[in-house]
């Protein structure tokens, strides 16, 4: 569980929203039968959670917000809407996970983020950028049961989101796992034609 930030600081991330919601939902009701049992320490994600995560920026003082949100303002500017596909399921160590089909649009907008926060002293992540949502986690007794489950989504189609704007969120420690609250949306120029990254 990560650490309660210091009253100045945030704990912050840049994200976008998930919306398939009710196309979600046959997959949570197997995951609620798979929680009844205590032994699988399984915690489903509350719905208003459920997000995309661009840049992690982790702790951040107070008085870096107007930098950060002046940052993202920019950003947005270059981009505009465009679409992503979601499917299949996948785990990943105590994790299960709703896939995003590759992106290269979103891939870099993920690599311009990750650039433009290191200039303001954010650490840079150094592993390939791959968009997920996290649905729940779970204990490791749960993970040989839930295979069958991840057989059965595997090749599952979950439908299109439109993406028209990224997030700026503050994630807070509580007894029952995170709260994730919007400090403020960007939302991506109408006009704004943004070049993909070149093929090598």
């Amino acid at each position: 569980m990560p650490k309660k930030p210091k009253p100045n600081k945030l704990r912050c991330f840049v994200g976008l929203k998930y919306s398939l919601l009710e196309q979600l939902q046959p997959l949570i009701d197997d995951l609620k039968a798979r929680a009844n049992d205590e032994n699988n320490k399984l915690r489903i994600t509350p719905p208003q959670n459920l997000h995309i995560t661009l840049k992690f920026l982790g702790s951040a003082n107070k008085d870096q917000l107007p930098s950060i949100k002046l940052l993202l303002g920019e950003l947005a500017s270059k981009y505009h809407s465009f679409e992503l596909q979601c499917r299949g399921i996948g785990i990943f160590k105590n994790s299960i996970w709703v896939g995003i089909e590759p992106e290269d649009y979103l891939t870099s907008i993920a690599s311009e983020l990750n650039d433009s926060f290191a200039s303001l002293g954010f650490n840079a992540e150094q592993k390939p950028y791959i968009p997920h949502v996290t649905l729940a986690r779970f204990g490791q007794q749960a993970k040989i049961g839930l295979s069958a489950m991840q057989e059965k989504y595997v090749g599952k189609q979950w439908g299109n989101i439109k993406v028209e704007k990224f997030y700026l969120y503050k994630s807070d420690t509580i007894p029952e796992g995170a709260r994730y609250t919007i400090l403020k949306g960007f939302k991506f120029d109408s006009g704004a034609i943004a070049s993909k990254p070149e093929t090598p």
